[in-house]
């Protein structure tokens, strides 16, 4: 029954953070604040702004936990964010209007730190760290739309 006390905590962890995270969203935006719990992300919070919906996504990870539920202590790596957290921020903030939180309950590692302090001088001033989360990124993408399988493959490939 490990798996659903562990379901359970991260349903509890996240339901805390959210709370909190929606006092402060309605405090700041009395009267035209709205939210929906997964939605686009963990929690949407909407509001009005220069004559248009401004958006915030959040992103709530709770601490990382044996089977057991001893806390693992284990900062995210570069690899994990750019698998786990970026493509659906990458996907958020398209449009341009959008914010995008990630909470997390577990440590980052330095590197993490470094690269998103750079911020959009990261190509050039963190290229040993920028770079190769790109092409783990950009491969992530391709592998996840090849074939899965012969049932997938075309039947005739011209040459």
């Amino acid at each position: 029954m490990s798996g659903g006390r562990i379901a359970l905590s991260g349903f509890d962890y996240q339901t805390i953070v959210i709370l909190d995270q929606l006092f402060d969203h309605f405090d700041a935006h009395p009267g035209d604040a709205r939210a929906r719990q997964e939605g686009s992300d963990d929690l949407d919070l909407v509001w009005s702004g220069g004559g248009r919906d401004r958006w915030h996504h959040i992103q709530v990870k709770k601490p990382r936990e044996t089977d057991r539920g001893i806390l693992k202590k284990q900062p995210w790596r570069l690899s994990e964010v750019a698998d786990e957290l970026l493509p659906n921020t990458l996907r958020q903030l398209r449009g341009g209007d959008g914010e995008q939180t990630w909470i997390l309950g577990d440590e980052v590692q330095p590197e993490v730190r470094r690269l998103f302090a750079a911020g959009s001088s990261a190509p050039d001033t963190e290229s040993q760290l920028y770079w190769p989360v790109v092409h783990l990124m950009a491969r992530a993408s391709v592998v996840g739309q090849a074939p899965q399988g012969p049932s997938q493959l075309p039947s005739e490939v011209a040459f």
